[in-house]
């Protein structure tokens, strides 16, 4: 899938957006359309309800860092008129109506991820997590890729580098791939992307994370990312 063509029209939105970082935006003040066979970008912020994700150094949560980021990139691509879906909009996990979930809720969640990415063949997926680890002193964000899409790793790549340039120029990790470890990576048939955006196991890099204007930021960079194809 070839997202220049599609996406050309907007890169003067884009750089205009770029003078407006700091300057707050009302949430899905632009909105647009959204068909199955249409460029669409799903925005997929991890865990929520019983499944709080990670917790950080200062007792944050990971499923709430997910949903604010996830909501300040939505604003980016929104604002940019192109259609965009979130996985989830409030603090839960994503369940059917009446589904039943019983001793599964979690693989039930994960398998409904999947299967709405997939059900837009056009669509490129943005997974957002946070990082943890018993040792404190590990930082930085990471892009995880589908295997099964070459234009995968190559956003994945744009993501790391706009990273380095904008926030972090120390920043040194690579994107990576795993198997079945990661489940809405290895089940989705699209371009797809997982973006751990920090370890919440370090308190520098988790308070960062905790401020609306890295939020902010962040969200840019990965937005620039998908649109400088």
């Amino acid at each position: 899938m070839c997202y220049s063509r599609r996406f050309t029209a907007h890169l003067l939105t884009a750089c205009l957006l770029l003078l407006a970082l700091c300057t707050p935006h009302v949430r899905g003040a632009i909105t647009a359309s959204v068909t199955e066979d249409g460029p669409l970008v799903i925005i997929d912020p991890g865990h929520g309800g019983t499944d709080a994700g990670a917790i950080g150094a200062s007792g944050s949560l990971e499923k709430d860092l997910n949903l604010a980021i996830a909501f300040e990139l939505a604003e980016r691509f929104r604002e940019a008129g192109i259609p965009v879906l979130l996985t989830r909009e409030a603090d839960t996990l994503v369940l059917k109506e009446g589904e039943d979930v019983k001793g599964k809720r979690k693989q039930r969640d994960l398998y409904n991820r999947a299967e709405l990415a997939n059900r837009y063949p056009n669509a490129t997926l943005i997974s957002i997590h946070m990082n943890a680890y018993p040792v404190a002193k590990y930082r930085g964000l990471q892009v995880y890729y589908n295997q099964k899409s070459a234009e995968s790793a190559l956003l994945a790549r744009r993501i790391t580098d706009k990273v380095r340039e904008e926030l972090d120029p120390l920043y040194t990790r690579v994107p990576n791939f795993r198997g079945d470890e990661l489940y809405l990576l290895s089940h989705a048939t699209g371009r797809a992307v997982l973006v751990e955006c920090g370890f919440l196991s370090n308190a520098e890099e988790e308070a960062k994370l905790l401020e609306k204007d890295y939020q902010k930021k962040l969200s840019f960079c990965i937005f620039y990312a998908m649109m400088e194809e």
